[in-house]
């Protein structure tokens, strides 16, 4: 996909040249939504009380019938409240492993993971039949498809883990337009099922994200706005953010600090 060049026009600030512009009015438009706790305050919340989201001695190896394969070995991570940590690693070096760990949505050998000093199996909690940790932790998976209820309309899955965004609050945030928002997902490309799911994590309003390849699915343009956007999370709301990407230079450009997985599979074989 080739962007087009150049910008487009300013809707308010309309040229002479432009037929059209003496019967032009602006006007004013104001949104009567509110949200139960506004970022801003949220923002000053984890600033205020930071929080670390750590993992320790984290031991994952996955069985069948007649072999043992170690993916994790007493590994160790934390993430703190408005810092930006890069993951990276070869394929099958169990960095989605590792983040699923995180988060509590799949269960280690050996493990001890706590978010705000709070053990993640105490905080987690079935929503939309998934298993997430109730207003701490929100991760975007590398599949869109996988990763919502193919039942439901882009609105509800939006709003259904909301603390007061509306679905067309998240959704222009995300850049993902609001005719969109009453289809399902097997009605819309990838592209703009993963800016969707973007905007449920937007509106859940998270301590922590996880992003598992976040840009994959997204045209240049998209993608560089969403990492725009997810460090102003991090740097302006205090949310701590984990990048799982294949990209040495957006890990290098976004990240804090970088934590490199190597592959047991390849070091012990």
């Amino acid at each position: 996909m080739v962007p087009i060049p150049g910008f487009p026009p300013s809707l308010v600030d309309l040229d002479d040249s432009v037929t059209f512009e003496s019967r032009v009015e602006e006007a004013e438009q104001i949104s009567d939504a509110s949200h139960e706790s506004s970022p801003a305050e949220l923002a000053s919340e984890r600033k205020t009380h930071p929080q670390v989201w750590e993992g320790s001695k984290i031991t994952k190896s996955f069985s069948d019938k007649k072999t043992s394969s170690p993916v994790l070995d007493h590994l160790d991570i934390s993430i703190h409240s408005g810092e930006i940590v890069g993951l990276a690693g070869p394929s099958g070096s169990g960095k989605t492993t590792l983040a699923r760990i995180m988060c509590g949505l799949l269960n280690a050998d050996e493990e001890t993971v706590t978010c705000g000093g709070e053990e993640i199996r105490n905080i987690t909690s079935v929503i939309g039949g998934r298993r997430q940790a109730r207003g701490k932790i929100n991760m975007f998976f590398q599949s869109p498809r996988k990763a919502c209820n193919p039942r439901f309309n882009f609105r509800h899955i939006i709003e259904e883990t909301s603390h007061g965004m509306t679905a067309e609050e998240a959704a222009t945030e995300v850049q993902l337009t609001p005719d969109l928002l009453d289809r399902r997902p097997s009605q819309v490309s990838d592209g703009q099922l993963q800016r969707a799911i973007l905007a449920r994590v937007l509106a859940s309003e998270p301590d922590f994200v996880v992003c598992d390849e976040v840009t994959a699915m997204l045209d240049p343009g998209t993608a560089a706005h969403t990492m725009t956007m997810l460090t102003s999370w991090a740097r302006e709301g205090g949310t701590g953010i984990l990048i799982i990407s294949h990209s040495p230079e957006l890990l290098r450009t976004c990240c804090d600090r970088q934590i490199h997985i190597e592959s047991l599979a390849l070091s012990r074989g």
